[in-house]
């Protein structure tokens, strides 16, 4: 992690669980040479009033937000985009899958990741060669269970490397994947990691300085980097 470099960060879906965790971990470690604000529904450190509200399924929302951060801070360094739905209680596999189900979470798994990144990724550009933008993804296996959520997790990994490769020596862009955790997303599924535990192997990611020039188009859990 870079020592001088001030960065102003924005992390979606951090009214509960993981998201949550990431900006309580980022408003920690914030001083004057790392992190000074940690933009979400958590923490904005101007006037409450300025602080955006983001639905990553809304196109004008996604703008509104935009244009709330360009005003208060002038730029945007850091992007975590965890905002994400899972349908996993109605699935129902590949056959019966409901296809209101299906579009609904493609709409927020993976055009709210579109819609986020061509908001803010080329304002992040203009504004600094060293933004940051750490993708949640879901673990391997288990495809033939929860078609609607993994199906968009497979497709917005796709998109991710895309978008790593046009904005390579610009921007850095990974996917993080902190594996199975016990969170509103399913349903408080026992036995998995805490959102404190799985921030923590997410946060680094965020925190990535000029020093870190390779780290980008990866795919990185718990125990190191994965195959794509």
């Amino acid at each position: 992690m870079s020592a001088v470099y001030k960065r102003v960060a924005l992390v979606t879906g951090s009214n509960t669980g993981i998201g949550l965790e990431i900006v309580r971990s980022l408003a920690k470690k914030a001083t004057p040479s790392t992190f000074p604000r940690a933009t979400s529904r958590l923490v904005w450190t101007r006037s409450p009033s300025s602080k955006p509200t983001l639905d990553v399924s809304s196109t004008e929302s996604v703008a509104a937000a935009k244009d709330v951060i360009e005003k208060a801070e002038g730029r945007l360094d850091t992007v975590v985009h965890n905002a994400a739905i899972s349908c996993m209680a109605e699935s129902a596999g590949p056959l019966k899958e409901s296809l209101a189900n299906i579009q609904a979470t493609f709409d927020t798994n993976l055009l709210g990741l579109i819609r986020v990144a061509q908001a803010f990724v080329p304002f992040s550009v203009v504004a600094t060669d060293m933004a940051s933008n750490a993708h949640m993804a879901s673990p391997k296996g288990r495809l033939h269970q929860t078609i609607s959520y993994n199906t968009s997790k497979v497709a917005a990994n796709s998109y991710i490397i895309a978008l790593a490769k046009e904005l390579e020596g610009e921007v850095k862009v990974n996917t993080v994947t902190p594996g199975f955790t016990t969170t509103k997303l399913n349903g408080f599924a026992p036995g998995g990691r805490t959102p404190r535990q799985s921030a923590d192997i997410i946060v680094p990611w965020a925190l990535l300085g000029p020093e870190d020039k390779d780290k980008t188009c990866r795919f990185w859990g718990s125990d190191g980097e994965l195959a794509w």
